[in-house]
């Protein structure tokens, strides 16, 4: 059986992230930036190619929203 280069980077990405991933964390690691909202929840905008070849952290409860240009991680984290 084949996998695709994508589809080996998700599972080594899935095999390296926990449930501990943070949101600083992650962004970081993805090349993200890391802000707040007006009410100080930690989020995380992604344009449509960074949506396209990212996958969220397993075990995180994480909601996405998307929007013209992009998406909106909203992280539950104050």
């Amino acid at each position: 059986m084949k996998i695709t280069k994508r589809q080996l980077r998700r599972i080594i990405r899935e095999a390296i992230d926990d449930e501990t991933t943070t949101p600083d964390a992650w962004a970081n690691q993805n090349g993200l930036q890391l802000e707040l909202d007006n009410e100080g929840q930690k989020i995380i905008y992604l344009d449509n190619e960074q949506a396209d070849r990212l996958n969220l952290p397993i075990g995180v409860s994480w909601s996405v929203e998307q929007q013209a240009d992009g998406w909106i991680i909203y992280t539950g984290e104050y």
